[in-house]
């Protein structure tokens, strides 16, 4: 049995401006979903915007597409997200930052993780 245990993650905008709540979205699409589109459907979505319209970008790729047996989930906490822009060398662009929570009310590992449940 082939498998791999892929973190998942919540992402919360820091604020609720619409570019918080964008760059919340993607980081989440990137942290949570692409991986996973790799691996379990062969989607390969290179410039990290969520539509596989890239010239080198795939859709159901066989060389990726139900590679394994089975996907572990590990959930541990919930990260804000900042917005800002980083590019990589291949030119895609990251909208936001992850940032732990700080939550005086909220109960914390001793990581200093948050610990909320209902993220999963």
């Amino acid at each position: 049995m082939v498998s791999m245990a892929h973190h998942v993650r919540v992402f919360v905008p820091a604020g609720s401006d619409a570019v918080a709540v964008k760059a919340a979205k993607q980081l989440d699409y990137v942290n949570n979903d692409l991986i996973l589109n790799a691996t379990i459907k062969g989607d390969l979505d290179l410039n990290l915007d969520g539509a596989l319209d890239g010239p080198n970008e795939k859709a159901g790729d066989p060389a990726l597409k139900a590679r394994m047996d089975f996907v572990g989930l590990n959930y541990y906490s919930v990260s804000q997200v900042i917005p800002t822009t980083v590019k990589n060398a291949a030119g895609a662009t990251i909208q936001g930052l992850p940032i732990d929570t700080n939550d005086p009310n909220a109960k914390y590992t001793d990581l200093k993780w948050e610990i909320r449940p209902s993220g999963i």
